[in-house]
């Protein structure tokens, strides 16, 4: 592996890429361009009914047999402990489910709408999709306390920052306090200035957010939220008494000239494990777990199995 490259979910986070310059007669096929505006200024935007109610339902039911638990029986949802250095589990306290391949992740993930959204956002059909991951965040019990966090995907200290694009599909309603998505709006619209007034020894991928106030991002199951990756923005702590529901997905322009990222998709998906190489390593069950997906021609290309033309 080329160690002075980062991947995260089987993509290029510095890879050189700059946003679509359009005008107002631009034919989108999601957006408007009025979302569009709100997108460059504000570096996020929410996509309402990305993908149908009952392609989330069937991903949300993978999900609970996977972890081996009940959606309605709060006890069964704290069986699997938290994975951690010591013991490698299917979630994370965090919630992030070793999840990447079922097929209800790829129904959604070859969907037209959330597809189409990305071409709108890249100016480009020739994409790859983010191989990532479930999130099931739970309600804090006394055994389960996860008390949120935000951050960046990004290293911020590096210049010209990374011009990428981060996503997630709602599966279930999520509303203020539920655990969802944070961002923190106020900073982006200021980032230039303030990375200029910070000390050169801070953390460049956690934000010091003295002054700003942290976002709350509501949704609807089926919606898409998509940041800029130049966002801080993490997960929320879980008040309520219902488990937040998600799953990360994302484009960027498809790479096939980087060889090594391109293997470790197409084995990533062949294996039905996390893309290891970019730290997501899985966990051996999913090769277990039902039948493997079946891509159409659109999710051959969005993997790099086939290319586009």
């Amino acid at each position: 592996m080329d160690l002075s490259k980062r991947y995260n979910a089987g993509t290029r986070y510095h890879a050189p890429r700059s946003f679509p310059e359009y005008n107002e007669d631009h034919d989108f096929r999601v957006l408007n361009w009025n979302e569009w505006q709100f997108w460059l200024k504000n570096g996020y935007l929410l996509i309402p009914n990305a993908v149908p109610i009952n392609q989330c339902e069937r991903l949300i039911e993978a999900t609970w047999q996977y972890l081996d638990a009940d959606a309605d029986n709060p006890s069964s949802w704290y069986t699997i402990p938290a994975n951690n250095d010591d013991k490698k589990t299917r979630k994370s306290i965090a919630g992030m489910v070793e999840l990447y391949h079922h097929p209800a992740q790829w129904a959604n993930r070859q969907h037209p709408r959330i597809y189409n959204t990305f071409v709108d956002l890249w100016g480009t059909e020739k994409l790859w999709v983010s191989l990532d991951r479930v999130n099931i965040n739970l309600p804090n019990r006394k055994s389960w306390k996860f008390e949120g966090f935000l951050h960046w995907d990004i290293d911020t200290s590096k210049t010209p920052l990374a011009c990428n694009i981060q996503g997630v599909l709602s599966l279930s309603d999520t509303v203020s306090g539920m655990g969802g998505l944070q961002i923190v709006p106020e900073l982006f619209l200021q980032m230039e200035e303030w990375l200029y007034r910070q000390p050169k020894n801070r953390d460049p991928r956690l934000p010091d957010l003295s002054g700003f106030d942290v976002l709350d991002i509501e949704s609807h199951a089926g919606d898409l939220v998509i940041w800029d990756s130049r966002m801080a923005h993490g997960t929320g702590r879980n008040y309520s008494e219902r488990p937040r529901i998600a799953q990360f997905i994302s484009m960027t322009p498809a790479e096939p000239h980087e060889s090594e990222l391109l293997q470790i998709r197409i084995e990533s998906f062949k294996n039905r494990t996390g893309p290891a190489l970019c730290g997501m390593p899985g966990d051996e069950l999913e090769y277990r777990f039902g039948p493997p997906a079946i891509l159409s021609g659109l999710g051959e290309k969005l993997l790099g199995c086939e290319p586009w033309g």
